[in-house]
Parts: structure tokens; C-alpha cells; sequence
């Protein structure tokens, strides 16, 4: 089922980079991706309005980028407390710790053990694949850490250089995100609390509960 959802999912993400109405034909994907993004205010860019797409991107930032695109503001302010209990890494900073635990919390990221999280890491390609596969619910029965670059540009949401990719730009980062909201159910108006499906939450919270 999950491969003709990707099959037709595909084929909208493919008309919506086509259609005029919402890209310039001049613009490049990561435009086009972040743009859609500043809109929602999930990635914000400096106070020119630069977006910085060819600058790295730390752990930290993908945590926030996460959080963003997964629940609403008010939701993370609600829950603070919960987040920020959950936030166990000792390099994380005070105003990351409700980002950074959110994810940790519902299974989306990851330390690498001995309350380390790598928050000023930076983000390597099979780290941003992973959290996308994660987000949109893929479970890890026919794909890894080491696969996750394969596992996405087989269901045609990474170009395919994202495998050979070391690092991620800020812009890498924004197509993945674009693509991925895209074949995802986005709540944007319907629900106070989340911006991805309820369902989808609904499975992340109660694998991780403790």
C-alpha cells in the first residue's frame, strides 16, 4: 500500500514543482522549498531575508526544524515543561532543550549515548534521510542509518546525490522537508495542536511513552 501511496504521492510532488502558479521557472528547488517553508514559518533566514541555503546545518537546527513541521507553537509552549524534562543531553542549550527534547521524546532524533547529543554537529545526509523516513512514519524493517539516503530517493523524496552526500546545506535540508510535507497529510487549519497527521503523532507518542 505505502508503495502506491509513494507512486501517486510522487507524481503531485512532481506537478507541484511544474506548476507555474507556484514556482518561478527560474527557481531552483531549494528556493522553491524554502520559500514554502518561510511561509509556514518553519525555517526562518536571516533579517534580510536571506535564506542561507548554502550554509551547514546543525543538529540543533534540524531538531527545531522538526518540532516545527510536526506540532504548533502553542502546542510546544503548552508542553514545555514535558519536552524540556525529556531533554537529558548535556550539550544542548537552554532555548534548544523543548526542540531538541521534543524529538528525543517521540523517537524523531537521537544522541549518540552518554548524554551526548552533538548539538553543534553538523547534520550528515543519512542523519537528515533518517529523521525524514522517521517523521513520515517508515519503520525500520527494510532500511537503516546506512540505507536511509537509498531508502528516500527510492520513493522519490531526495535527489538522488543526497547518497553520495556527506554533509547538508541548509537547502539540502529544505527539499527534504518540502517533499516530505508534501506527500504528508499537512493539518494546517483543521487542528490547534500539530501540523502533520494525527495518526502519524498519534504513533510516535505512544511508542515512546516512559
Amino acid at each position: 500500500m505505502k508503495r502506491v501511496c509513494s507512486l501517486c504521492l510522487s507524481l503531485v510532488l512532481a506537478f507541484v514543482l511544474t506548476c507555474p502558479a507556484l514556482a518561478a521557472v527560474t527557481a531552483t528547488e531549494p528556493e522553491i522549498a524554502a520559500a514554502y517553508l518561510k511561509e509556514r514559518g518553519i525555517m526562518v533566514g536571516a533579517e534580510d531575508g536571506n535564506m542561507m541555503l548554502d550554509s551547514g546545518l546543525t543538529r540543533t537546527e534540524l531538531a527545531v526544524l522538526l518540532a516545527r513541521i510536526t506540532v504548533k507553537p502553542e502546542y510546544l509552549e503548552a508542553e514545555q515543561k514535558l519536552y524540556i524534562r525529556a531533554c537529558r543531553f548535556t550539550d544542548v542549550p537552554n532555548w534548544a532543550k523543548v526542540y531538541v527534547g521534543f524529538c528525543s521524546y517521540n523517537g524523531l532524533m537521537a544522541g549518540y549515548g552518554g548524554e551526548v547529543f552533538g548539538a553543534g554537529d553538523p547534520v550528515t545526509s543519512a542523519a537528515g534521510c533518517t529523521v525524514v523516513l522517521r517523521y513520515l512514519g517508515y519503520t525500520e524493517s527494510d532500511w537503516d542509518y546506512s540505507s536511509a539516503c537509498s531508502k528516500l530517493v527510492s520513493l522519490g523524496l531526495a535527489p538522488s546525490e543526497f547518497i553520495t552526500k556527506q554533509v547538508l546545506t541548509r537547502g539540502d535540508m529544505a527539499i527534504l522537508l518540502y517533499r516530505a510535507l508534501h506527500i504528508q497529510n499537512y493539518v494546517v487549519d483543521t487542528d490547534p495542536t500539530t501540523t502533520m497527521s494525527l495518526s502519524t503523532y498519534s504513533n510516535y507518542a505512544d511508542s515512546n511513552e516512559e
